[in-house]
């Protein structure tokens, strides 16, 4: 006798047979939202999404409409991306429902809602956001949200790294500011108060001895 999950894997792929794919992103959909899915049908579940969501337009640099942006934003790396530099070019403050909805999908990945919150800031768009980050549910207000590259942390720290490096090794510096922009954006939509120029050199030069 099947599983739950076994079931739901035979349903799915009846749908596929039958060429009815989006009754099939919806079951998928819906069990990805989950809080639990045990492997390995997480990642089959996942991997059968992320295959039917193929571009439809693969010449086209940008989706032409929110609804496109909406799938790609759930699928895969590539599609992804490409739906990002498309919003680059969205007027979001017409878009704010469609930002509510992203920002509270947990099929929506981390990084994504990070890079919305960042378009936000750069649109001066004041509003507040129940944004699910890490698994938790937050509250955003963009009112009391700080550009990470203007705070006084991340001036302060690249000033001390641009002080230790810019004329002694200014290759080892670009690899120091990369390290410290992923710091930022790893904290973001969160302040972060301590950060150590010197842990940062050691962190990328722990890279280098790696490689």
């Amino acid at each position: 006798m099947d599983n739950y999950y076994e079931t739901c894997l035979k349903n799915i792929q009846e749908l596929l047979e039958d060429n009815e794919e989006s009754k099939a992103l919806v079951l998928l959909d819906e069990e990805l939202r989950l809080p639990y899915v045990p492997e390995p049908y997480f990642s089959k579940f996942k991997s059968i999404r992320d295959g039917i969501r193929i571009d439809q337009q693969p010449a086209s640099k940008y989706f032409e409409n929110l609804d496109e942006i909406d799938v790609a934003l759930r699928s895969h790396e590539a599609l992804q991306h490409k739906a990002m530099i498309s919003l680059e070019r969205v007027n979001l403050r017409s878009e704010i429902e469609w930002m509510r909805l992203w920002l509270k999908d947990p099929l929506i990945e981390d990084w994504i809602k990070k890079q919305l919150l960042f378009f936000s800031l750069s649109q001066e768009i004041n509003a507040i956001f129940e944004c699910s980050i890490q698994s938790e549910e937050h509250l955003i207000n963009m009112s009391e949200l700080e550009n990470p590259y203007s705070s006084l942390t991340y001036t302060k720290t690249l000033k001390d790294l641009k002080d230790m490096l810019e004329s002694k090794n200014p290759s080892m510096l670009i690899l120091c500011e990369m390290e410290l922009n992923q710091n930022i954006m790893d904290a973001f939509p969160f302040k972060l108060d301590n950060l150590d120029a010197k842990e940062i050199v050691r962190t990328v030069e722990g890279y280098l001895s790696i490689n």
